[in-house]
């Protein structure tokens, strides 16, 4: 349920919107922004054409900006969990195997690259699929196992 309260109030208590019980030009008795006074389904209404008559664009710019927050996202989870920086951008596909960077798990899941590091030094050392950075998991960080089952794996083919 709206309050009524006016836009000059709504301003000076900082509120982003002001509901005064009146009707726009266009019937709707809405919400309307302080900044501009428009009202909230007006607006509505403009961006859903919008959208319509241009989905191509508005996609584009979706996919666009997600990826900008979810690089924002992963940044500020790495600081949070004591990762380290990386030194090159996350690729489209995985260093190891080329799997691409969204993959699906066996549950259907979408799985990003991983920020592989050494667990010793705390070093970056790539961007790896869930399947290569829980390989390199399961032997330990060694390279000499990691060796010794790639000459198992060629040795009884």
């Amino acid at each position: 349920m709206n309050m009524f309260i006016s836009k000059h109030e709504a301003e000076s208590k900082g509120l982003r919107h002001y509901f005064t019980g009146k009707a726009c030009k266009h019937g709707h008795t809405a919400k309307r922004r302080v900044s501009n006074s428009v009202c909230t389904e007006c607006e509505n209404i403009r961006a859903n054409l919008y959208y319509r008559e241009n989905t191509e664009k508005c996609k584009a710019t979706m996919k666009k900006s997600s990826r900008k927050h979810i690089a924002h996202i992963r940044a500020r989870n790495r600081k949070f969990k004591g990762f380290p920086d990386p030194t090159r951008p996350c690729p489209e596909a995985c260093e190891v195997c080329g799997n691409p960077e969204q993959s699906k798990s066996k549950l259907g899941n979408s799985i990003s690259l991983s920020l592989d590091h050494c667990h010793a030094t705390g070093k970056f050392r790539g961007w790896l699929c869930y399947s290569c950075n829980t390989a390199l998991g399961k032997a330990n960080d060694s390279p000499e196992l990691l060796e010794k089952l790639a000459q198992y794996l060629r040795s009884n083919k």
